[in-house]
C-alpha cells in the first residue's frame, strides 16, 4: 500500500508457476501493463482499485482478481492559534493537533522547537514541518499578527515664526488603527486632542511626540519643529502698515501694493477668519472678542507681519 497520503509508491505483486501472461487494468479497466512472465510486480502505484488478469495452464485459463490499495489519511494540523496582546509583546502562541497520518508524530519549527506547541511569541511567520513514524509530513507556515496594531504618525510644517510673542501650530494626526491620543508638546503641554493646535510662546527647537493607543497597545511618533523669528526685509512696509480694531472688527491700514492673506486667531491659537484682501477694509468679529492675533501674508514678496491686539 502506499505510505503517504498522495504518494505514488505502492505496489501488487503475482506469481505462480502456472502463469502465462499477466494484464494490469486501472479502475477505469485502463490497460496498464501486461507481462508475460510466471513473477511480475507492478510498482509506483497510487491507492485504488486494480484488475489482475491472469492467463495460466489448468482448469482455469483465465483469473481476474481486484485489488485494492489503500492509503492512510491526510496529515491536519488543527492549529489553535493565540494572537500575541501587542506587536511588541511576546504572549502569542500556536498548538497543533495533528490528525491523519501513522502513529506518533515529530514537529520541527522555524524556531528550532521541537515541541508539538510554540509559546513566547511575537509577530512574523512561523513555518512547521510535522512527520509521522512513516516519514509522511505536513508543512504549513503561519502568518502571526498582534491583537492591536496601532500606528502612530502625523503631519506638521517642521518651521514656524515666532510673531506677536506666539507661533500657531497645527497638527494633522495620520494614525491608524488607534482610538486614543496623547500628544506631548515638547513645551511641558500635552493634550488627548485628535488634531490639535498648539500655541507655542518663545522660540527654540520642541520635539513634539504623539502616542497613539488601541486596546493595551501604544506606539509612538516624535518629530522636531522649530519656532524662530524673522525680521522682516521690508521694515518701511512693516512701520506703515496698522491693524486695529473698530467698532464691527478688525481693520488692516496701508496695505502694500498686491494682495494680502489675513489670519486671525483667538487666544487658545484656534483660527477665526482666513481673507485675502488687496485694499484697506473691515473684517468682520464677534463683539465679544478682545484679543487676537493677526497674521498679514503677501505671497509674492513673502512678507510676514503680525499684531497681538487687545481692546
Amino acid at each position: 500500500h502506499p505510505t503517504c497520503n498522495g504518494e505514488a509508491d505502492g505496489a501488487i505483486h503475482v506469481a505462480s508457476s502456472i502463469i502465462t501472461q499477466v494484464d494490469w487494468y486501472d479502475s477505469a479497466l485502463e490497460l496498464i501493463a501486461s507481462s508475460t512472465f510466471n513473477e511480475s510486480t507492478l510498482a509506483n502505484l497510487e491507492a485504488g482499485v486494480y484488475l489482475v488478469v491472469t492467463q495460466q495452464t489448468g482448469e482455469c485459463p483465465v483469473v481476474e482478481s481486484s485489488v485494492i490499495l489503500t492509503q492512510p489519511e491526510a496529515i491536519t494540523l488543527n492549529p489553535d492559534i493565540e494572537a500575541p496582546t501587542c506587536s511588541y509583546t511576546n504572549d502569542g502562541s500556536i498548538h497543533l493537533n495533528p490528525e491523519g497520518g501513522n502513529g506518533e508524530f515529530s514537529y520541527e519549527w522555524s524556531t528550532g522547537e521541537n515541541q508539538q506547541s510554540i509559546s513566547n511569541m511575537n509577530t512574523g511567520y512561523f513555518s512547521v514541518t510535522v512527520t509521522d513514524v512513516n516519514g509522511c509530513q505536513r508543512s504549513t507556515e503561519f502568518e502571526i499578527s498582534a491583537v492591536y496594531e496601532p500606528r502612530a504618525d502625523f503631519e506638521v510644517e517642521t518651521t514656524h515664526v515666532l510673531t506677536g510673542g506666539i507661533a500657531v501650530v497645527p497638527f494633522e494626526n495620520s494614525s491608524e488603527d488607534a482610538d486614543n491620543y496623547l500628544w506631548i508638546m515638547g513645551d511641558g503641554s500635552i493634550t488627548g486632542e485628535e488634531n490639535p493646535t498648539h500655541v507655542y510662546n518663545e522660540t527654540g527647537i520642541f520635539t513634539v511626540t504623539l502616542e497613539a493607543t488601541s486596546g493595551e497597545c501604544t506606539k509612538s511618533k516624535s518629530k522636531d519643529i522649530l519656532i524662530e523669528v524673522i525680521q522682516s526685509t521690508e521694515e518701511n512696509a512693516a512701520d506703515n502698515m496698522e491693524a486695529i480694531f473698530t467698532a464691527n472688527g478688525l481693520r488692516v491700514k496701508n496695505l502694500t501694493d498686491g494682495t494680502w492673506n489675513i489670519r486671525v486667531y483667538n487666544v487658545l491659537g484656534q483660527l477665526i477668519t482666513d481673507t485675502n484682501v488687496n485694499t484697506a477694509k473691515v473684517i468682520q468679529l464677534p463683539t465679544y472678542m478682545n484679543h487676537i492675533l493677526v497674521e498679514a501674508y503677501q505671497p509674492e514678496s513673502q512678507q510676514r507681519i503680525s499684531w497681538n491686539l487687545a481692546r
